[in-house]
């Protein structure tokens, strides 16, 4: 071998050494970039392939009526999830789940095209399974990838049906609110339960409580190892409980006073504060159709049932007031001069009164004239015609404002209705500028009729309002907070009343003692039918709203004790004719119940003073 063979031998040993370090170079240099600098996003496409993140949903909120009774709890239930990720195209192991399940391979693959896109997030297909369901899915896991099950509380109801419209219920989050929510940096994702109505929608932040996750470890295949143990999230907490101003008892006993096909609401309300202690509407739907599925078909039901019977009547009903509202009148009367304690009128014979052209009718041909006070008792449309084309369209219209009408009452309840009282600009507006007679437009007012429409709450804070000297308070529900297992309370802020600067405490008096001749006088219109104990006096105003689509709408709205008021109740029965034969009874058994239950021994039965 000469010199130069063996320096190129030299050479090519060199050059194939040098090559094989710098593979073994690159290898490294690799290797390092993805165990060092790479190896936060590979640690997490590793884990995101064994591990399933999995909510944890907290326990939601109780809420208790105001002496402590449990109304809203909460039950164990199973639902049924599944992982896009390692459950889509795998059309044997859809249709084996559906048919477990009992549901349409249609409603899976429907919820899977929901969530595309978002392939690590569980998706829930089926809620409050039988555990017989649960039984045969854990027997077949190891065979269907993707699936989970988890225990998830849901809503029980110890009263059943009652007070099913404060209550509310929870659904779904549909997309258009989980869009707000998500924009709002909450927490919620597809598929979680959100309150859709009363206090579980008002109170839902309280209520809710805050998600836990753990994690949940898979094969290659997707199924399910176990809980993983490297990897762990916060647990969840549970939601505050929720203290009502409610009277249970008290609601039941409303509810029952309506005969089955009946229609109405009734609000008991403790006139010092607002506090109610019913709000019931009738008739109602059953919350426990809510806390599982809720099929398209129930749902259907319930919406195209022609009694209405998911319409919160006392906040979103509108009637006319009738008679109800001529304590109104009376107070403008007063306060533009044009009646006193003495005023009467043209008398009512023979049962009506005339302006210009139109008769106006009475209710009652035997009325003759009268004074303010009997008036009231008897419940004469005359003479509150009278009064009315005395006052004007515009004192009236100002009286009822400041009464809250053609407003809402502030109540923390989705679905409350401000009404209507017309003034000029309505008119102007529906009649045309100039085409309108003021008079023959009032006549109506004056008596709550014509195109006055209120809500049952607004009347019954009306009454408060007389009850307790001109304050026009904000009615309320919800009273405190409380941790859970604990006593730690938290009061819920309420608004202070409204004073009502244009009434005369004088003049107040007198409409109050209207309304005691109506339940105590001998020609009261709600005499025979009221109820009555010893020591306390009752004042009340009765009415027939005209209802052009059917027979009238009938009210009752009171106070007791007159001298000392510690509670309002109103009722409005749809279609049930006259005031004082269908509503005033109705009154009368919740006034029964609420004192047997509350005797006049000193003792505070006020709102905020008896709750627990």
């Amino acid at each position: 071998m000469t010199g130069d063979d063996a320096q190129e031998k030299r050479w090519r040993a060199s050059l194939l050494f040098g090559g094989y370090g710098l593979v073994l170079l690159f290898l490294f240099l690799r290797v390092g970039h993805l165990q060092i600098a790479r190896h936060d996003v590979l640690a997490a496409l590793s884990d995101q392939n064994r591990l399933r993140p999995t909510v944890e949903q907290p326990v939601r909120g109780r809420i208790y009526d105001r002496e402590g009774r449990l109304i809203v709890d909460n039950r164990i239930s199973w639902t049924v999830s599944v992982s896009p990720q390692d459950f889509r195209d795998n059309d044997s192991v859809i249709t084996e789940v559906a048919g477990i399940l009992g549901i349409p391979v249609s409603r899976i693959e429907e919820r899977l095209q929901q969530r595309k896109g978002h392939l690590y997030t569980p998706v829930p297909i089926a809620r409050d399974v039988s555990f017989d369901v649960v039984a045969r899915l854990s027997e077949r896991r190891p065979d269907l990838p993707g699936v989970a099950i988890q225990m998830e509380p849901r809503r029980r109801y110890p009263f059943g049906m009652s007070a099913a419209h404060i209550l509310g219920y929870l659904r779904e989050i549909d997309d258009t609110e989980l869009a707000v929510r998500q924009s709002n940096g909450e927490d919620y994702i597809f598929g979680d339960l959100v309150g859709k109505e009363g206090l579980e929608r008002s109170h839902e932040s309280e209520l809710r409580g805050s998600k836990g996750v753990h994690y949940l470890e898979v094969d290659a295949r997707g199924r399910t190892i176990g809980r993983a143990a490297d990897r762990s999230g916060p647990s969840a907490i549970q939601g505050s409980d929720l203290i009502t101003t409610i009277d249970i008892g008290l609601q039941q006993t409303a509810e029952a006073a309506f005969h089955d096909t009946a229609r109405g609401a009734v609000i008991a309300m403790d006139p010092r504060d607002g506090a109610l202690l019913v709000l019931a509407s009738v008739p109602s739907f059953d919350p426990r159709d809510f806390s599982g599925v809720l099929e398209a078909a129930m749902w259907d039901s319930l919406n195209n049932d022609e009694r209405k019977p998911l319409i919160n009547r006392p906040i979103a009903g509108l009637y006319p007031p009738a008679s109800a509202f001529k304590a109104v009148t009376t107070l403008a009367g007063f306060d533009q001069g044009v009646i006193d304690l003495t005023t009467t009128f043209d008398p009512c014979v023979p049962g009506g009164w005339r302006l210009g052209n139109r008769y106006f009718h009475c209710w009652n041909e035997t009325h003759g004239s009268l004074s303010v006070v009997g008036a009231i008792e008897q419940s004469c449309d005359v003479f509150f015609y009278q009064v009315g084309v005395e006052v004007g369209l515009r004192p009236l219209s100002r009286m009822a404002g400041a009464f809250g009408l053609g407003e809402v009452t502030g109540l923390r309840l989705h679905g409350e209705v401000a009404g209507l009282f017309p003034d000029a600009a309505y008119y102007d507006r529906t009649i045309g500028q100039g085409q309108w007679v003021e008079e023959g437009q009032v006549i109506n007012l004056a008596i709550g009729q014509g195109e006055i429409l209120v809500t049952p709450l607004q009347m019954a804070r009306l009454t408060a309002a007389i009850a307790n000297g001109g304050a026009l308070v904000t009615p309320y529900l919800a009273a405190f907070t409380q941790r859970p297992g604990t006593e730690d309370r938290t009061a819920i802020s309420q608004s202070p009343p409204r004073t009502i600067s244009a009434l005369d405490p004088a003049v107040l008096d007198i409409v109050r003692e209207g309304m005691v001749r109506v339940v105590h006088g001998e020609n009261g219109t709600a005499k025979n039918v009221a109820w009555r104990a010893p020591g306390i006096t009752v004042a009340g105003k009765t009415g027939t709203g005209q209802n052009p689509h059917g027979e009238n709408h009938a009210w009752f709205t009171c106070f007791a004790p007159a001298d000392d008021p510690q509670i309002v109740v109103t009722v409005l029965v749809e279609n049930g004719g006259g005031g004082s034969a269908v509503a005033a009874p109705i009154a009368a058994a919740i006034l029964k119940a609420w004192f047997d239950a509350h005797p006049l021994s000193g003792q505070d039965v006020s709102g905020s003073g008896r709750l627990p």
